[in-house]
């Protein structure tokens, strides 16, 4: 995560709430890899607001991405 987020105080919080939306999301994904660019506007959302950006980014990439079968 880059220091333009914030202090290490701040980065590691957004760390853990990434990491928290993301358990909620992945039984619904299956397994799959994930890449998550944080930039510095996401440090002022609310909890609320960075779970909605989370959730419409993958569901974003799961449209664009073609399934292997």
């Amino acid at each position: 995560m880059p220091r333009t987020v914030g202090g290490a105080v701040e980065r590691n919080r957004m760390k853990r709430r990434i990491r928290s939306i993301w358990r909620e999301l992945s039984p619904n994904l299956g397994p799959v890899d994930c890449v998550v660019v944080v930039r510095p506007e996401a440090a002022t959302l609310s909890f609320a607001g960075l779970s909605e950006r989370v959730a419409s980014g993958v569901a974003q990439a799961a449209r664009e991405t073609p399934r292997a079968r």
